[in-house]
């Protein structure tokens, strides 16, 4: 889900070149999501919430932040877990 959210999509990539990754990227590595807190540690309750980061990105400037973490809330909202 990361990458489709965070880099660059190839439909959008007008020169018709391979995909190449977005300026987003921390070190060329590609955007994961990775979970912390109670439900790694195995403390979690039913109703307990899943805490999650994004790493390996970097947003330059607050408004690309906004519009893809709206584009990421999205996508979280399709997973059938969410």
């Amino acid at each position: 889900m990361c990458e489709e959210v965070f880099m660059e999509k190839k439909e959008d990539n007008i020169s018709g070149s391979p995909k190449k990754p977005s300026n987003n990227l921390v070190g060329g590595k590609k955007p994961k999501i990775q979970q912390f807190g109670s439900l790694i540690t195995g403390l979690a309750l039913e109703s307990s919430d899943m805490d999650m980061a994004v790493t390996n990105l970097f947003l330059p400037d607050r408004e690309k932040m906004v519009e893809s973490l709206d584009i990421f809330a999205e996508n979280l909202r399709k997973w059938e877990l969410i």
